[in-house]
């Protein structure tokens, strides 16, 4: 019912506050690297003089808070937490008997990302509110973060698996050779022996 009694009182004045003021709120935006997958996308927000625009974290029926809609999220992004946004003024309503959150003159929205989808170039995000003077109007605003190229590895560093692989196995093959020559030797020295020994008897019994 609050919320209705809102939106009435902006349709009734939303024609003469067009004609004099299109646009109480100017925005600019930019993009901050955090780390090679992570950046915030910053949105600061100037309101003309005596306007106020009200927190995304307006409790529920008060006035129309800010939200946030990102456009293209599915595969190539998530989001880290919900946007952070600059201190905001907290008023009694007596009209309407509620705690009103609102900024007036200037304020910043900061949302944290992390890029899982390295090929997404850009984030688009559309921004929604209500801004106030005499009476309330809703606006919004579309953004185009455009996102650095992130090398590949950055996003997916796959994991390897070390218990599976075997230790070498190291061949001392100069302990093998010597061991066969070894083995040769002995075996080819009883032969010369033997031969020896049947030459001397044959002599002996020559003479």
């Amino acid at each position: 019912m609050k919320n209705f009694f809102y939106t009435l009182i902006a349709f009734l004045v939303l024609t003469n506050i067009n004609a004099q003021i299109k646009k109480p709120v100017t925005w600019t935006s930019k993009v901050e690297k955090v780390s090679d997958t992570e950046f915030n996308l910053v949105m600061n927000a100037t309101i003309e003089e005596g306007w106020h625009v009200y927190s995304q974290f307006t409790p529920e029926d008060r006035p129309l808070p800010i939200v946030l809609e990102f456009k293209n999220q599915k595969g190539n992004y998530e989001l880290v937490g919900k946007a952070k946004e600059s201190p905001y003024k907290k008023q009694f309503n007596a009209d309407f008997g509620v705690d009103e959150y609102y900024f007036e003159k200037k304020f910043t929205l900061i949302q944290k990302v992390k890029i899982t989808n390295p090929k997404v170039g850009k984030i688009l995000l559309n921004v929604d509110f209500q801004v106030c003077k005499d009476g309330c109007i809703n606006d919004n605003k579309d953004f185009s973060f455009a996102i650095p190229v992130i090398e590949t590895a950055a996003v997916i560093t796959p994991a390897v698996d070390t218990t599976k692989v075997a230790p070498a196995t190291i061949v001392d093959t100069t302990k093998t050779e010597v061991k066969a020559t070894t083995e040769t030797a002995a075996k080819v020295a009883p032969k010369k022996e033997e031969k020896k020994g049947l030459w001397t008897i044959f002599f002996l019994a020559f003479l």
